[in-house]
Order: structure tokens, then sequence, then C-alpha cells
């Protein structure tokens, strides 16, 4: 079994590749199968949510992700970096955790949360080589984060509790749009220079001949 670290990286991988003009020449598509299935416990740092004095630090420490299809799209014009693109349809399910601080005073908020059959897309620029009887993938140039809508009924009691925030003198907290805010998470992406090896014990030779075009 991989370990999970090596998954969520893997994974991470896949979130991190669609949406910029393709270059002509050298191009492809594929759907890779090691992608698809259930993913359990990734890496999952979330952006806080501020709201005047007002942050929400945002996790789910246990959750499964399950990838339904993918499509990789690799195009590379010359000798430079590949453009990579990734689009993902998944759905999941796990805990959600809010800790909220303002004016000295913190909380934090449990519940269960769902994220509804949906697509991410996502790109990057990279270069890749041989390593480790895989692919070593380089991030040249990546987006910076990406949105993922979320259910769960944790946004609504958020809003309850910041109200009896703004009844606390000098403590500037604004609650509007905190319950959208949490219906949309936004996820950071490693950014330039992150590596990630693609596990070649788990490609098929369709899929490394794929990547043979692009070394």
């Amino acid at each position: 079994m991989v370990p999970v670290s090596v998954r969520s990286r893997i994974f991470v991988l896949v979130l991190l590749l669609l949406a910029v003009p393709l270059a002509a020449g050298e191009r492809g598509e594929i759907e890779l199968a090691f992608v698809n299935g259930v993913w359990a416990n990734l890496d999952s740092g979330l952006q806080p949510v501020r709201r005047g004095a007002l942050t929400i630090h945002v996790a789910s420490p246990e959750h499964r992700v399950t990838v339904l299809e993918n499509r990789l799209t690799l195009a590379r014009d010359g000798g430079g970096p590949v453009d990579a693109s990734l689009e993902v349809e998944f759905e999941g399910e796990g805990q959600i955790v809010a800790d909220l601080e303002t004016g000295g005073l913190k909380n934090r908020l449990e519940d269960r949360v769902a994220a509804p059959r949906q697509t991410v897309s996502v790109w990057a620029k990279v270069r890749f080589e041989r390593a480790g009887g895989g692919y070593l993938m380089t991030l040249v140039e990546t987006q910076p984060t990406v949105e993922l809508e979320i259910r769960s009924d944790l946004a609504g009691r958020l809003v309850t509790l910041c109200k009896v925030f703004e009844k606390i003198p000098l403590v500037p907290v604004d609650c509007a749009g905190i319950e959208t805010a949490l219906s949309v998470v936004t996820v950071p992406l490693p950014g330039p220079g992150e590596q990630f090896l693609l596990p070649g014990e788990r490609m098929t030779d369709a899929e490394k001949a794929f990547f043979d075009r692009f070394l």
C-alpha cells in the first residue's frame, strides 16, 4: 500500500494540472487510471476566512475523496516547459473543523461535510524527467489556488456565533458573507519548484508511452 503522505502528494499533483491556452506542436490527452478511485485523509490545508477582526481557520482532518474520472492534456512547442492541464470529476465526505479567533476570544466548531459531485480544472507549466522508476515532475509555473464546493451545517452555525461576537464592544467583526465563504473553500496549491514523482509501478504501458513523448 502506498503511504498516505505519498498518496497525498500524488493527489495534489492530480489537482495541480487546465485553463491556459495550449501551444501548437506536440499535444496529447489521456485518462490516468491510477488517479481514479478513493483517496483518504489527504493533505488539505485551506485558506483562512477573514471578516474584520474575525479569523476562521478551516481544516478537514478526516475525509475521503472519490475521483470518478479525469482528463490530462499535455502540450509543448519546442524545448520549453510543458503546458499541463487536468480536469477532475470527484465527490467526497468527511469532517470539518473551524477555529474562530477575534478580540482574544477563541471557539471551535466541528461538523460533517460533503463535497457534492463536481469538476475542477487546474493548470501548470512543468518539466518531466525519468526518476525512481517513474517520472519526476517539476513545477515551473502554477495557478495559486483551486476552489471546491462543500456542504455542511457548520456555515449556518458560524453565522450565529459571529453575530454574538458582533455585540462585543471594540471588536469590529463583519458577519456578511461568512455562509457563502464557507460553501466554497479555497485550497492553496504547491508553487514553482515543487516536485512530484509519478509512480511508474502504478502506470500502464500506454500511460508511460504518453509521458515519454514529453521528456
